[in-house]
Protein backbone atom coordinates (compact mmCIF):
# COMPACT_ATOMS: atom_id res chain seq x y z
CA UNK A 1 0.00 0.00 0.00
CA UNK A 2 1.80 3.32 -1.06
CA UNK A 3 0.13 6.76 0.99
CA UNK A 4 1.15 10.05 -1.14
CA UNK A 5 0.25 13.61 0.28
CA UNK A 6 -0.28 16.15 -2.50
CA UNK A 7 -0.12 20.00 -2.00
CA UNK A 8 0.31 23.26 -3.38
CA UNK A 9 3.87 22.21 -5.22
CA UNK A 10 1.45 19.83 -6.87
CA UNK A 11 -0.62 22.58 -8.28
CA UNK A 12 -3.43 22.55 -5.51
CA UNK A 13 -4.46 25.81 -4.69
CA UNK A 14 -4.78 26.81 -0.84
CA UNK A 15 -8.35 26.05 1.11
CA UNK A 16 -10.82 22.83 1.44
CA UNK A 17 -10.53 20.11 -1.39
CA UNK A 18 -13.15 18.10 -1.65
CA UNK A 19 -13.45 14.75 -3.53
CA UNK A 20 -16.60 14.06 -5.33
CA UNK A 21 -18.42 11.39 -7.58
CA UNK A 22 -21.31 11.91 -9.38
CA UNK A 23 -22.47 11.25 -13.22
CA UNK A 24 -19.89 8.45 -13.01
CA UNK A 25 -16.85 10.13 -12.76
CA UNK A 26 -14.30 11.65 -10.10
CA UNK A 27 -14.24 15.27 -9.70
CA UNK A 28 -11.54 16.92 -7.78
CA UNK A 29 -13.31 20.59 -6.02
CA UNK A 30 -11.43 23.08 -4.35
CA UNK A 31 -11.87 27.11 -3.42
CA UNK A 32 -10.55 27.95 -6.87
CA UNK A 33 -12.51 25.07 -9.00
CA UNK A 34 -12.15 22.04 -10.37
CA UNK A 35 -8.86 20.14 -10.88
CA UNK A 36 -7.85 17.20 -12.53
CA UNK A 37 -4.67 14.84 -12.09
CA UNK A 38 -2.43 14.84 -14.99
CA UNK A 39 -1.82 11.52 -17.00
CA UNK A 40 1.27 10.63 -14.99
CA UNK A 41 -0.52 11.68 -11.35
CA UNK A 42 2.47 13.69 -10.03
CA UNK A 43 0.25 17.34 -10.33
CA UNK A 44 -3.06 18.74 -10.51
CA UNK A 45 -4.35 21.34 -13.23
CA UNK A 46 -7.70 22.62 -13.98
CA UNK A 47 -10.56 20.21 -14.83
CA UNK A 48 -12.26 22.14 -18.10
CA UNK A 49 -15.02 19.45 -18.43
CA UNK A 50 -17.58 21.29 -17.06
CA UNK A 51 -16.58 24.50 -18.87
CA UNK A 52 -13.88 27.17 -17.80
CA UNK A 53 -16.16 28.82 -15.41
CA UNK A 54 -16.04 25.90 -13.30
CA UNK A 55 -12.17 25.51 -13.51
CA UNK A 56 -10.05 29.20 -14.02
CA UNK A 57 -10.50 29.73 -10.30
CA UNK A 58 -12.87 32.68 -10.11
CA UNK A 59 -15.66 30.07 -8.44
CA UNK A 60 -14.68 28.07 -5.92
CA UNK A 61 -16.74 24.59 -5.62
CA UNK A 62 -17.72 23.51 -2.08
CA UNK A 63 -20.64 21.03 -3.12
CA UNK A 64 -21.21 19.08 -6.90
CA UNK A 65 -23.99 16.51 -6.93
CA UNK A 66 -26.03 14.59 -9.81
CA UNK A 67 -29.71 14.50 -9.92
CA UNK A 68 -31.13 11.11 -11.79
CA UNK A 69 -31.38 13.14 -15.15
CA UNK A 70 -27.94 13.11 -15.06
CA UNK A 71 -27.74 17.21 -14.08
CA UNK A 72 -25.04 18.52 -11.51
CA UNK A 73 -26.12 20.57 -8.37
CA UNK A 74 -23.01 22.84 -8.22
CA UNK A 75 -22.56 25.43 -5.27
CA UNK A 76 -20.05 27.48 -3.90
CA UNK A 77 -19.32 30.20 -1.78
CA UNK A 78 -22.29 32.92 -2.88
CA UNK A 79 -23.43 30.89 -5.06
CA UNK A 80 -25.52 27.94 -6.37
CA UNK A 81 -27.31 26.67 -9.64
CA UNK A 82 -28.05 23.77 -11.80
CA UNK A 83 -25.75 22.43 -14.72
CA UNK A 84 -27.61 20.89 -17.23
CA UNK A 85 -26.09 18.79 -19.86
CA UNK A 86 -22.59 18.91 -17.96
CA UNK A 87 -19.70 18.04 -20.47
CA UNK A 88 -21.76 18.63 -23.79
CA UNK A 89 -22.16 21.25 -26.06
CA UNK A 90 -25.46 22.05 -25.07
CA UNK A 91 -24.96 22.76 -21.22
CA UNK A 92 -26.89 24.95 -19.91
CA UNK A 93 -26.34 27.02 -16.51
CA UNK A 94 -29.23 27.79 -14.14
CA UNK A 95 -28.14 30.09 -11.57
CA UNK A 96 -29.62 30.45 -7.87
CA UNK A 97 -32.99 28.27 -8.21
CA UNK A 98 -33.30 28.20 -4.28
CA UNK A 99 -32.17 32.13 -3.77
CA UNK A 100 -36.45 32.21 -3.44
CA UNK A 101 -35.91 30.37 -0.08
CA UNK A 102 -33.47 32.22 0.96
CA UNK A 103 -30.39 29.71 0.06
CA UNK A 104 -27.63 31.56 -1.49
CA UNK A 105 -24.89 29.31 -0.32
CA UNK A 106 -25.85 25.02 -0.61
CA UNK A 107 -23.87 22.68 1.68
CA UNK A 108 -26.20 19.87 0.64
CA UNK A 109 -28.74 18.21 -1.60
CA UNK A 110 -30.73 15.13 -2.19
CA UNK A 111 -32.86 14.96 -5.13
CA UNK A 112 -35.69 12.03 -5.17
CA UNK A 113 -36.30 10.04 -8.14
CA UNK A 114 -39.42 12.20 -9.37
CA UNK A 115 -36.82 15.54 -8.91
CA UNK A 116 -37.83 17.29 -6.06
CA UNK A 117 -34.50 18.51 -4.61
CA UNK A 118 -33.94 18.83 -0.88
CA UNK A 119 -31.66 21.36 0.11
CA UNK A 120 -29.96 22.91 2.97
CA UNK A 121 -27.56 25.85 3.47
CA UNK A 122 -25.17 27.33 6.50
CA UNK A 123 -28.17 29.07 8.28
CA UNK A 124 -29.72 25.82 9.20
CA UNK A 125 -32.49 26.22 6.67
CA UNK A 126 -34.15 23.21 4.59
CA UNK A 127 -35.63 23.88 1.33
CA UNK A 128 -37.95 21.63 -1.17
CA UNK A 129 -38.03 22.18 -4.52
CA UNK A 130 -40.46 20.80 -7.17
CA UNK A 131 -38.95 21.95 -10.46
CA UNK A 132 -42.04 20.20 -12.26
CA UNK A 133 -44.25 23.56 -10.79
CA UNK A 134 -42.07 25.93 -12.33
CA UNK A 135 -39.18 28.26 -11.64
CA UNK A 136 -39.57 29.50 -8.00
CA UNK A 137 -40.55 33.50 -7.22
CA UNK A 138 -37.93 35.87 -5.81
CA UNK A 139 -38.54 36.62 -2.00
Amino acid sequence: LQLRSFNATHGLPSGCKNVIRANNRLYFATESGLVKPTPDGNRFVPDPSLGSTFSDASRGILLLRDDPRGHLWISGAGYHGTLRNPGQPNAEWLPMPLLGAGLEDVWVTHTDPDGVVWAAGPDGRLVRFDPSLGAPRPP
